[in-house]
């Protein structure tokens, strides 16, 4: 929205999903960092393995709402 596509900021941006956020309005098992962690097939949530279009577009909500959250932290 604010105009900048740029690798950098793509990048700023993308690493707000590695904070811990504690928020309701966030499911459980995105509230934690998303790191190699939270990919892992030993320690990640059962999400993360998922392979249904349904999996994809949950992750992929998730992680706009996590974004979203963790901005307007930033801003207060």
């Amino acid at each position: 929205m604010a105009g900048d596509v740029s690798s950098e900021k793509m990048k700023e941006i993308l690493s707000l999903l590695q904070l811990e956020i504690d928020d309701p309005r966030i499911h459980l098992d995105f509230r934690r960092p998303i790191d190699e962690k939270w990919w892992s097939r030993d320690h990640g949530p059962s999400i993360a393995r998922a392979t249904s279009e349904s999996a994809f577009s949950t992750i992929a909500r998730n992680f706009a709402k996590k974004i979203e959250i963790a901005m307007q932290r930033d801003e207060a």
